[in-house]
């Protein structure tokens, strides 16, 4: 592992000393590759250290009738805006069959989601908050803000 690389760690472990910002900085500035590795770095950090944590851990599970697979897509850094984007039918329809099951605190711009109503196909702004998602195929999605997604 390149001296950089292992900048890039310290950086998002909060073991950086205020040389080494320094000096990764100069780094990032000038290398795009670095900048690409520092970007999968927070990325793959975030999935791992937010896997086994969700605001819905205890969600009802009535509302759906059948056990479900939660996949939770949270950034708890702020850092990454997700933005998804899911492909469900294949023909265009207003609304999708996937269900707002449970929010903690949304705050939306433009177009809001309420609990139990299904999703809009157009595109939709969590400024803040998290919300669950549930799909026909028995799968539950967390996103918490600031997120930009679609389902269509």
């Amino acid at each position: 592992m390149k001296n950089s690389e292992k900048l890039v760690w310290k950086l998002i472990d909060r073991e950086i000393t205020d040389n080494e910002f320094k000096e990764l900085q100069n780094e990032l500035s000038a290398d795009s590759d670095l900048r690409t590795y520092y970007q999968n770095a927070l990325e793959a950090d975030s999935t791992l250290s937010n896997r086994h944590h969700t605001p819905f851990l205890n969600f009802n599970e009535e509302e759906n009738k059948k056990p479900a697979r939660v996949v939770s897509f949270l950034s708890s850094t702020g850092w990454i805006a997700a933005a998804i984007v899911v492909c469900f039918a294949l023909l265009p329809k207003s609304s999708s069959d996937v269900k707002l099951v449970a929010a903690l605190n949304p705050d939306w711009r433009g177009h809001s989601v309420e609990v139990k109503d299904e999703c809009p196909n157009n595109m939709l702004q969590l400024h803040s908050g998290a919300i669950e998602l549930y799909f026909p195929t028995r799968t539950n999605v967390v996103i918490e803000g600031p997120a930009f997604f679609r389902v269509e």
